[in-house]
């Protein structure tokens, strides 16, 4: 199964990244998504399953059952757009709220056994080289908190750029 986490609008964009309906769980921005509002009762009191009811309660789990994690968006000041990093926000319950030291660095324990690969692609106004090291930084720390076995990341100056990638 894919998880597909993208901030595009056009419905062609959005299906050329869907493999079948049954194998890819798509969130977008069209979706009636809720923010993550910082409670983490997803980490004490409904273990994995936020409390938020808008059909995401559950992104976590499916985070915990993917094997790919593809991520569409526009690159902002070196990260993910408000939306992208919102729903990653929201998927926090995809770890446990304990932390384990890996690799010297203070990290989340791990909820569900299984690793995704995860490959993010992020479009829009070419982005400096200071901009793109920024989100290819920020996109290695959270594979690694996310404990993802495989990155790969790819910028398109343009939206077109990504569409012609990607036909």
């Amino acid at each position: 199964m894919q998880l597909f986490i993208h901030d595009l609008t056009e419905e062609k964009d959005i299906a050329r990244f869907i493999t079948s309906t049954n194998d890819t769980h798509v969130v977008g921005e069209q979706s009636s998504f809720s923010s993550c509002v910082g409670c983490f009762d997803c980490w004490v009191k409904t273990p994995g399953q936020c409390i938020l009811r808008d059909g995401y309660e559950t992104l976590g789990q499916t985070m915990g059952a993917c094997e790919t994690l593809l991520i569409v968006s526009r690159v902002l000041y070196g990260s993910e757009s408000p939306f992208v990093k919102s729903v990653l926000d929201r998927s926090i319950a995809y770890v446990l709220p304990l932390f384990t030291i890996r690799k010297g660095r203070m990290l989340h324990r791990q909820r569900y056994k299984h690793k995704p690969a995860m490959t993010v692609l992020f479009y829009g106004v070419a982005p400096t080289s200071e901009e793109a090291d920024t989100a290819r930084k920020l996109v290695f720390a959270q594979a690694r908190n996310l404990m993802i076995k495989q990155v790969t990341i790819k910028f398109y100056d343009t939206l077109d750029a990504l569409r012609e990638a990607t036909s």
